[in-house]
């Protein structure tokens, strides 16, 4: 995907830490996911206020992303808002993406003031009714993330 002009692109890199072999929008292992995750994000928050924590303000826009499935690398172009919860807690995750599964919708997320984030999307056009769990860390100073990949 190319950019329009004035429009930054950011990278993210992924990485898959399992799927589960059904789009069982219920599945218990991928609700498991999702809930461990929320817990890291929060059980990293309580540790900020013992270190220095970035004030740059997270880039909300295009992120171009690269990731790897079922060995082939592939490309998603995600669109994401940070919201700030103005709660000392971080930010709320809001936006949409493409990839080669269809479009999807960022239903939930959570984002520190560190950069601890998650966030779940649902593919809404092709692949309908898959999940995908997202987990890492942004650097907000130089708009990038590294982090894993799990789907329903």
């Amino acid at each position: 995907a190319g950019a329009t002009t004035g429009q930054k692109i950011n990278d993210a890199k992924y990485h898959s830490y399992g799927s589960v072999n059904t789009h069982d929008v219920d599945s218990e292992r991928f609700k498991e996911n999702v809930q461990r995750a929320k817990l890291e994000v929060e059980a990293s928050r309580s540790m900020q206020y013992s270190v220095e924590v970035s004030t740059t303000t997270p880039y909300s826009g295009e992120y171009i992303t690269s990731y790897v499935d079922g060995g082939v690398s592939r490309i998603a172009t995600l669109t994401i808002q940070f919201t700030d919860l103005q709660d000392n807690t971080g930010y709320k995750l809001s936006g949409h993406g493409k990839d080669v599964d269809g479009t999807t919708l960022i239903e939930d997320g959570h984002a520190n003031y560190d950069g601890t984030v998650w966030w779940r999307e649902r593919t809404v056009t092709g692949d309908v009714g898959l999940q995908v769990l997202s987990r890492g860390k942004f650097d907000f100073n130089t708009s990038k993330f590294d982090g894993t990949w799990f789907a329903s």
